[in-house]
């Protein structure tokens, strides 16, 4: 095997990732050549290592001088922005020279495979962290999976660039080692991933609005979002089997908080703006320039600035006070409602942010980044059990200070090298455009080198291993049941609610099961609504905005209804609980849907009207308001919500006939219900209906209490409720005495007739 001593190695760019790179290959004996356009930039890496010499070269504008470099190395590194790549791979295959590259390929690079090829040219992209240490183990257990004769359900990636803990102390929670400008831009990147078998996207807009908690490491408080364009690692990869192939960015929970409300003000514009030009030839400061981009006047005070910029967060955190004041301190901390502070200019909106977001949120000395890697496998094997396997990286920068280097600048430069060294020593001989995931013999030799020169690998593991059935597959979730994330007592009954999602999967993040079990068939009791009160409170609030079900424990009941003598024993039952209960569902700023296990009589069942959707078991359980049968009128609230949901007929055999409707059809055809199934039925009818996201804008509870203001009248008017009852029946006391009086005359009558 040829030995890599001696070779001579063009490596482009300047940057903090070039150093790691640069170190590896000198001490493998490389004679490193670093090019840039900014000569001292070149020289103050090269300076530090034998072996290495700079020069100025500048690729977009010296095609001559590049040609020239090129011709003089044994091998092309670089490291410069994408746009680039094809320039340099152009003049390395006029010369056969082979590359290496971090970045991904570029349908631009794909435009010069077939010339790679028949120049006998080996192109090595995509060999950095992300991409890159990602590809060497999503690789290695898809190969190990399919060549044991099983099969990926579902592929979830996330990676995150991130302060250590102890340094995530501004309110992004993030800091930047560079120009945060690219970084920002990301946040606007439209997204789309396979979920269930099917291609589902969000709009850059919608992007930070998608963040959902990611519970990689309990210690961590993260959230994660759609990174760009995972569709295409199905076919990369070779999983066509996979229904879900998911890649994602992490962050620290709160982040995409401020980001929306940056977003929302108008500092992600790109726009040039005339206040904003170097000879504007007058001062704006902070506050000022937050009006302007609110439509605000020049005089508006900082007060007025910044209660404008509340209303406009408004849409995106409604009724999270706490977040809200959160949200506003960061943009104080930022500085953007200070009138007397002036804007750097730097032609639009996005540029002077940027600059002050560069000097505020930088690394300052002994602080350290971290990054966070984990890919997670649900898998079918050949015998048709299944099982979750993870991969996991955590690795912790250098405390900033003389000779440190970042996590980032580690993960991402020292594989690069081991790229380089493989290809110089010709254990890498492919040629055209080449990845880790062109070839499971090249991710394995990369990783395994990674491994034993470097000490870098992601941490593997099993989890929730089950049986073989070997029976035919029925229609179960194939991902794992995730931990409650949270539990509420019901004192009275020793009941709980909790709250889980259906799986584990970053997909079911924001779809809330709630679960209730109070012996024996969950009685609508003060203790019952309050814990259920409560637990829609903390979902609102604490969670991120997605779709509630509710469901029951208890196998033979979704609910029996009240608990008639407590109910009438109770001071002010209806008004302080029942109707407050019944209220929240109606106007629940997310969608609401109840999955009715069992049986739903009486009050239960108007429980479940007051849902947006219901799903029934189709073979268990019967809905029915059996109040006429032990005498017992409904209250106008009871009634009204029937009125406007239900057909006249359906209504009318409801109530006046007390008419029990089951599955599979009868319930459906009087629009009681809206579908038949279980969990994962209820689960794929909010994905079908793409549920998740209606409540992104802040307006769906708004637009619910329009759409139902009738019934919302009644249940808050009770006092009007109570007195036209007694009007009405007071009417009806003198209209029976009048019916009486002429029924007693009519018989009067009738006797004198006899008579005669």
């Amino acid at each position: 095997m040829p030995s890599a001593t001696g070779k001579k190695a063009l490596l482009l760019g300047a940057g903090f990732v070039c150093e790691p790179t640069i170190q590896a290959l000198s001490e493998a004996g490389v004679q490193v050549t670093v090019g840039c356009r900014t000569l001292n930039a070149a020289q103050s890496l090269a300076g530090k290592y034998s072996n290495t010499t700079a020069i100025s070269l500048d690729v977009a504008n010296e095609a001559n001088k590049l040609d020239a470099a090129v011709g003089q190395a044994d091998i092309i590194v670089s490291l410069i922005p994408y746009i680039h790549h094809a320039t340099v791979v152009k003049a390395a295959i006029a010369h056969s020279k082979p590359v290496v590259t971090t970045s991904f390929i570029s349908p631009a690079l794909w435009e010069l495979d077939a010339p790679a090829k028949s120049a006998g040219v080996t192109v090595l992209n995509e060999i950095g962290l992300n991409p890159g240490i990602d590809h060497l183990y999503a690789v290695k257990t898809i190969d190990e999976v399919h060549r044991a004769g099983g099969k990926i359900n579902a592929f979830t990636s996330y990676c995150g660039a991130l302060p250590a803990p102890e340094n995530s102390d501004n309110p992004l929670r993030h800091k930047f080692s560079w120009s945060p400008r690219g970084g920002l831009l990301a946040l606007l990147n439209s997204a789309q991933w396979y979920r269930d078998g099917k291609v589902t996207s969000v709009d850059g807009r919608d992007l930070m609005a998608s963040a959902t908690p990611q519970r990689i490491f309990p210690g961590f408080n993260l959230v994660g979002y759609p990174n760009r364009d995972s569709v295409g690692l199905r076919k990369s990869y070779a999983i066509p089997e996979a229904q879900t192939v998911f890649r994602g960015t992490l962050r620290y929970a709160g982040f995409p908080e401020v980001i929306q409300a940056l977003v929302g003000i108008g500092y992600f514009s790109q726009d040039r703006i005339a206040a904003l030009a170097a000879d504007a030839g007058r001062e704006l400061t902070w506050a000022q320039l937050t009006a302007q981009l609110l439509g605000l006047p020049a005089s508006a005070s900082a007060e007025e600035v910044q209660g404008a910029v509340a209303r406009k967060c408004l849409g995106f955190i409604a009724g999270k006070e706490e977040e809200l004041d959160r949200v506003l301190s960061g943009l104080r901390w930022i500085g953007l409602f200070d009138e007397d502070r002036l804007v750097d200019e730097r032609d639009t909106p996005l540029d002077t942010l940027c600059a002050v977001l560069e000097r505020r949120m930088a690394y300052q000395p002994g602080e350290r980044d971290m990054i966070i890697l984990q890919h997670v496998f649900d898998i079918e094997n050949a015998d048709r059990s299944t099982e979750r396997r993870t991969s996991t990286l955590v690795e912790y920068g250098d405390p900033v200070g003389p000779g440190s280097r970042s996590a980032m600048a580690k993960l991402v430069g020292l594989p690069c090298a081991v790229g380089v060294l493989a290809v110089l020593e010709g254990r890498i001989q492919g040629t055209g455009m080449l990845a880790p995931w062109t070839n499971a013999e090249i991710a394995g030799l990369l990783r395994e080198e990674l491994k034993a020169r470097f000490q870098i690998e992601l941490k593997e593991s099993i989890t929730n291993p089950s049986k073989s059935t070997l029976s035919s597959p029925t229609t179960t979730m194939n991902t794992s049941k995730p931990n409650p994330l949270f539990t509420i007592p019901i004192a009275s009954t020793g009941g709980t609610f909790t709250c889980t999602n259906p799986t584990s999967a970053e997909q079911d993040q924001t779809i809330y099961i709630l679960t209730f079990t109070s012996p024996k068939d969950n009685r609508l009791t003060p203790t019952f609504i309050d814990a259920f009160l409560l637990a829609l409170d903390i979902i609102e609030h604490r969670y991120p905005k997605g779709v509630v079900i509710t469901t029951s424990g208890i196998p033979k009941f979704y609910s029996n209804g009240l608990d008639l003598d407590l109910a009438l024993s109770t001071e002010g039952f209806t008004e302080k609980w029942l109707w407050k209960l019944f209220r929240r569902l109606l106007t629940y700023p997310m969608p609401t849907i109840a999955l009715l296990n069992g049986h739903a009589f009486a009050g239960g069942l108007m429980l479940t009207m007051y849902h947006d959707y219901r799903i029934q078991n189709p073979s268990r359980g019967y809905l029915c308001i059996n109040e006429l049968e032990f005498g017992v009128p409904l209250e106008s609230p009871m009634m009204s919500v029937f009125r406007e949901k239900l057909a006249p007929t359906a209504f009318r055999d409801l109530v006046l006939e007390a008419k029990r409707f089951g599955g599979p059809t009868a319930s459906l055809e009087a629009g009681l219900v809206d579908g038949f199934g279980g969990l994962e039925e209820a689960v794929r009818f909010v994905k079908d209906r793409g549920l998740q996201t209606k409540a992104a804008t802040g307006i769906y509870g708004m637009m619910k209490e329009e759409m139902w203001r009738h019934s919302l009248g009644i249940l808050d008017g009770h006092a009007e409720n109570v007195a036209w009852r007694e009007r009405v029946e007071e009417k009806k006391e003198g209209e029976g005495e009048m019916a009486r009086r002429r029924i007693e005359a009519w018989e009067k009558e009738r006797k004198v007739g006899a008579k005669l």
